[in-house]
């Protein structure tokens, strides 16, 4: 899907691509790769997240989902009880 390719991007496969849209993830095209998938390396966590293009339009969808809500105010955001069962669901990820 989604793999280190140098120091500051990730490379997204063919499959990632199709798995996105599935998920209604719009993937732009390689026209923005610079961009796609950012490499962003959390300063308090001292581990790399997904920024760029493709992290903003996960966040929104997942948004759209309801599965994430921003809390007010803040730059936190709140993983809903149905985005705990989606994750769990789409990716193994288990939210507390």
């Amino acid at each position: 899907m989604i793999k280190p390719c140098n120091a500051k991007a990730y490379s997204v496969s063919a499959s990632g691509r199709e798995w996105f849209e599935a998920i209604g993830v719009g993937v732009p095209s390689s026209a923005s790769e610079k961009k796609l998938a950012v490499r962003c390396l959390d300063w308090t966590e001292r581990r790399h997240h997904l920024a760029g293009t493709l992290g903003c339009s996960i966040y929104e969808r997942f948004r759209e989902l309801g599965w994430l809500v921003a809390v007010r105010n803040t730059r936190v955001v709140r993983v809903t009880l149905e985005g705990q069962a989606q994750l769990w669901k789409l990716l193994a990820i288990a939210v507390a």
